[in-house]
């Protein structure tokens, strides 16, 4: 489960918007509007990209991952590239992923899920 995507503090924020992720792709990930926040989605085994748009530049925003059966980490980055690291979580097995940071330039973050069983 994908899940606790909101503004730093919403951190036991409940799923507002049900998301049902295909893969997405570092060239076209499964784009998610702020006011879609907080939202919950299924997490399979493999890599999975999103896109959260709408952001307040420079505020901070936890995102985490939780209600994890299985492993899965977290990565958030600040370019479409996938380069720019800003935080991360490779907490073992089902225990929650969570990280905080700040959407700079255009208020975006791109989110990488690894997921290596079905989490």
């Amino acid at each position: 489960m994908l899940a606790g995507c909101g503004r730093a503090g919403d951190e036991g924020a409940g799923p507002e918007a049900w998301v049902n992720p295909d893969l997405g792709s570092a060239t076209a990930p499964v784009t998610l509007p702020a006011t879609a926040l907080p939202f919950s989605g299924t997490v399979t085994e493999g890599i999975h990209y999103f896109r959260v748009v709408g952001l307040p530049r420079d505020t901070p925003f936890f995102v985490a991952l939780t209600g994890k059966r299985a492993d899965a980490d977290l990565f958030v980055l600040g370019d479409p590239g996938y380069s720019q690291f800003q935080c991360g979580s490779t907490v073992g097995g089902a225990a929650d992923d969570r990280c905080a940071t700040a959407p700079v330039g255009g208020g975006e973050l791109f989110i990488e899920v690894y997921g290596f069983s079905g989490g």
